[in-house]
């Protein structure tokens, strides 16, 4: 690729890379000289070109090289070059400091996440979901055979029966939220390798858990159509992980 540049007032070029970079190593090009490439859109001082690319040396006028050049990424959202130094990292993605608070509010709404996270699909969801009502299931009818064993003839197999179910949707509730909040993950999604985060990938709390799982019961009453959304999701998000705002991801 062709150079050009400023001297005594005037414009130089096109010259080689090779030629270019004879010329900077003889000092004749100095970090002050106004530079222009193909590529850039604008002219700029050499010694600016090096430090912001990280590309090209500049000479210590002792025969030898200085590395001004720093290292430098392009920022993920403008795409523009920066110290390495100024650019902050999302899980991998360089965002510069103008664009990070637009990319922060897009990882609170859900919208920056595509490529950070491998989303867990429908169907595992799914199978995901069989296990923790088995694991569930157990739980509950040992505590219900507890119950039965130490209060069922003092109040009566009617009273039990509604005790019972009212008790067994708190202890579901807890249960839930204990291992969200505690492992971010339930021991269905546990076995298949699977985990409840933020979009950003922070950790969810129990308060958050405590009200995803409330917000599960919805997803539930609406015939599960709440469910059924992860399937078209390209998040593959139930309607609870939306209200929550929680994604569902592979280890």
């Amino acid at each position: 690729m062709s150079w050009y540049y400023a001297e005594a007032g005037g414009r130089v070029g096109p010259v080689s890379e090779d030629e270019f970079q004879a010329l900077v190593a003889s000092g004749r090009i100095s970090p002050e000289t106004l530079v222009w490439k193909q590529g850039l859109p604008e002219w700029v001082a050499y010694g600016d070109y090096v430090q912001a690319t990280g590309a090209g040396r500049l000479p210590t006028g002792r025969g030898g090289f200085t590395n001004l050049a720093v290292e430098s990424a392009v920022c993920t959202e403008c795409e523009r070059h920066f110290p390495l130094s100024e650019l902050a990292d999302f899980s991998g993605r360089k965002i510069c400091a103008s664009c990070k608070p637009i990319y922060i509010q897009k990882l609170r709404e859900g919208l920056a996440i595509d490529g950070l996270f491998t989303y867990t699909g429908f169907w595992w969801r799914v199978l995901a979901k069989i296990i923790d009502g088995i694991f569930q299931q157990i739980v509950l009818t040992l505590f219900n055979m507890l119950a039965g064993f130490t209060v069922g003839k003092m109040i009566g197999s009617e009273k039990l029966a509604i005790i019972l179910a009212l008790v067994g949707m708190v202890i579901t509730l807890a249960m839930n939220t204990f291992f969200i909040g505690r492992f971010a993950t339930t021991p269905g999604k546990a076995a298949l390798k699977m985990k409840i985060v933020r979009p950003d990938g922070s950790p969810v709390t129990y308060a958050r858990a405590l009200g995803r799982n409330l917000a599960e019961f919805l997803s539930g009453a609406l015939l599960g159509i709440g469910y059924l959304i992860a399937a078209f999701d390209p998040q593959r998000r139930t309607l609870h992980d939306r209200i929550a705002g929680t994604v569902v991801i592979k280890k």
